[in-house]
């Protein structure tokens, strides 16, 4: 079982991948970011330490536990290595701590929210307000190592920062701290010793708050370059890859229970023109799926074969490879024999006739309740907004059933492709890329400064002029052949194997030239090979082990998703790992979310964090729940839909620093939000953009 410190680690991956690709943290790893940035960032995070230090001061005062305190008297000293650390950053980088200068908004406000803790809460709730930091610059410490390792740039001005929070020591700093928020929130929830009683769902509050105002704390930084992936197509798998679980075996389950319900065509197979009758009963389509899927299981030992011979020359040092590069042949022949052994397996299914009888009114119904990889479907009208093409590519035997679970219409499924060999990728440097990126980060929780504000007002996001004359997603997909509404057994193939796939993802290409942008494809198993490592940024959902065991055989590169996101911002996103054999690996579409520049705010994200000051609003309330900034250009659903996650969990002010696009929707979405939260949703005050320019208009919603 999850200790309490690392369940709420994981509640907050959202915000911490958020982070992780947050353009000052990843400017940071590819040693782009603006010296005076770097510069301002060391200065806050100065006063902001010096406030951590004092909340450890508070929560030694407040323990009497023998074992926490000399915890925290040793994580205290840490802050002061710290502390030295910074000192000496701040002579090399030319900052002067010692002068008169103030922390920003968001710095103010991170210490604010940690010495009102401390002050007033118990030793564990103090920890949980603390805790965060630290495992959060670990993490980013660990992961823009593995991205300044994979690119080779070693010499970069921000290694040695890099490096101070991926060490050992680091990282026993912070297990320590995990051990005493764990340690002191059981006494506290036990009653021992005297403690204060605290509930679980109050510390996991203040985590989450915490993880907020890091996030906030990134956004403040003046000077942050606000260029993200400038993407002209994302092409992604279905099964495995959009869906939680592999959906193949519920189309023979429909056509058993269709079969014990009695409601078969009598005349299917006739008007099919099956050559062998359909079986009649639940038992006999059962039956004929078990047969199929051993069958299957054994045909597999000859492309099992090829991947142990592969794997033998591996060990042995025997295996060709290109410089560099990976063994192309030897993968190109193991794809040719999976994909002639997937080709006869889908004859075998045909034959069967275990696909027939199938109501298709069924299919809308059992798409609905697919489980979805959280994300994956949030993603969708964000890209369509921003005018990104999207291709659903799959060997999934329904593309209707594709549609249903991703909320298209019928018209999204594209006509069939002819299938023909893929060439094998190639292996030369990457393409010479044209154009910058788009910046589509919008929702922080602090006032911008001046210099943030305009460099948002100076970098609005470039947006693809949509093509009117195709559907923003389509599928390319197989099909039931279907006759009177009901699946007649037969199959619709074009996309069969992973040749297929790699086929039509490079005809794509063609018709999306790395001028227009990145070319990214996302998939979770062998059968999207081809195309993944055709793609300029090919990624690789989730954990499949044989995936990994063929990327092992025929030396692949698994790398995280901010390796690409490094070497993109290095290149000022004129970048493509096309074949490199580099695949960078994700395990949510959340990190996807973020890599494309989104980001929202979570549900469950407490919304009463940080209660800042109404700024230019003469209407101004006593309290302020939420306060969202916007970029001009953005998609406008995705603030409406955060100022709607606010208000349902429990906001009753809301205060907007948005662009002039969205006002007008803000104020007609009144009476929308108020439904939802019991009350009068009503824009309070707005400031005159005179005033504050265009880029700082701020508005106000009681609920």
């Amino acid at each position: 079982m999850a200790s309490l410190s690392e369940s709420f680690w994981a509640d907050s991956s959202a915000l911490t991948y958020a982070a992780l690709h947050h353009p000052f943290v990843v400017g940071i790893g590819a040693g782009t970011l603006p010296l005076p940035t770097f510069q301002a960032f060391i200065l806050e995070d100065a006063f902001f330490l010096t406030a951590f230090a004092k909340a450890y001061a508070f929560a030694l005062t407040k323990c009497s536990d023998s074992t926490l305190v000399v915890n925290l008297a040793s994580l205290l000293q840490g802050v002061r290595g710290e502390l030295e650390m910074h000192g000496s950053y701040a002579e090399k980088w030319g900052v002067q701590l010692n002068s008169e200068a103030e922390p920003n908004s968001a710095t103010t406000a991170y210490s604010c929210f940690l010495l009102d803790t401390a002050n007033s809460a118990s030793t564990a709730s103090i920890l949980a307000a603390m805790a965060p930091c630290m495992r959060l610059y670990q993490y980013l410490g660990e992961r823009l190592t593995q991205a300044v390792q994979a690119s080779g740039r070693h010499d970069h001005p921000y290694v040695e920062w890099i490096s101070t929070y991926s060490t050992p020591e680091f990282a026993r700093l912070v297990q320590k701290m995990e051990e005493s928020l764990n340690l002191a929130a059981s006494l506290e929830m036990s009653g021992k010793g005297g403690a204060t009683t605290t509930s679980p769902s109050t510390l996991r509050s203040l985590y989450m708050q915490a993880m907020a105002c890091e996030l906030a704390f990134f956004d403040a930084q003046p000077g942050t370059p606000l260029l993200g992936p400038n993407v002209a197509l994302l092409c992604t798998d279905f099964d495995g890859t959009c869906t939680q679980d592999d959906t193949l075996a519920l189309l023979p389950a429909l056509a058993a229970e269709a079969a014990r319900g009695g409601a078969r065509p009598p005349a299917m197979a006739r008007e099919s023109g099956a050559e062998e009758p359909s079986p009649r009963t639940a038992e006999e389509v059962e039956a004929a799926w078990v047969t199929l899927k051993k069958n299957y299981a054994s045909g597999y030992e000859a492309v099992e074969s090829l991947l142990l011979e592969a794997e033998t020359r591996l060990a042995n040092g025997e295996a060709p490879k290109v410089t560099g590069i990976y063994d192309v042949a030897g993968l190109n022949s193991f794809l040719s024999v999976l994909s002639n052994f997937e080709v006869a397996a889908n004859e075998a299914v045909v034959r069967s006739r275990v696909l027939a009888g199938i109501p298709m009114e069924d299919i809308a119904a059992t798409a609905a309740a697919l489980a979805l990889r959280p994300g994956c479907l949030q993603l969708l009208p964000h890209l369509k907004d921003a005018g990104v093409p999207v291709r659903v590519l799959s060997v999934n035997w329904s593309a209707e059933l594709i549609c249903a679970a991703l909320e298209l219409p019928a018209a999204a499924i594209a006509p069939p492709l002819p299938a023909a060999p893929v060439p094998e990728p190639a292996v030369s440097g990457p393409p010479a890329r044209a154009g910058r990126g788009d910046g589509r980060w919008w929702a922080c929780l602090t006032p911008w400064s001046e210099p943030v504000a305009s460099a948002h007002a100076t970098n609005a996001p470039r947006r693809h002029a949509p093509d009117a004359s195709a559907p923003s997603v389509q599928v390319l997909a197989n099909d039931l052949e279907v006759n009177l509404g009901w699946s007649t057994g037969n199959l619709l193939l074009s996309m069969q194997t992973p040749l297929d796939k790699g086929n039509a993802f490079n005809k794509m290409l063609k018709s999306f030239p790395a001028t227009k942008g990145l070319r990214v494809y996302v998939g979770d198993s062998t059968t999207d090979l081809p195309a993944l490592l055709a793609a300029d940024v090919g990624i690789v959902i989730g954990e499949s082990p044989s995936l990994r065991r063929v990327v092992a055989a025929f030396q692949l590169r698994l790398e995280p998703l901010i390796c690409a996101a490094v070497d993109c911002t290095a290149a000022a996103w004129r970048w493509s790992s096309a074949g490199t054999g580099r695949l960078f690996t994700v395990t949510c579409w959340q990190e996807i979310v973020v890599f494309f520049g989104f980001r929202g705010i979570p549900a469950a994200l407490p919304t009463s964090s940080i209660a800042m000051p109404a700024q230019g609003v003469e209407k101004a309330q006593s309290r302020v729940d939420v306060t969202l900034c916007a970029v001009t250009g953005v998609a406008a659903h995705s603030m409406l839909d955060a100022v709607g996650a606010a208000i349902a969990g429990g906001a009753t002010l809301v205060q907007i620093q948005s662009g002039r696009v969205l006002e007008e929707q803000i104020q007609g979405r009144g009476e929308f939000w108020g439904s939802r939260s019991k009350g009068a949703g009503r824009v309070l005050g707005g400031a005159d953009p005179r005033e504050r320019g265009e880029h700082r208009r701020i508005m106000q919603l009681r609920f």
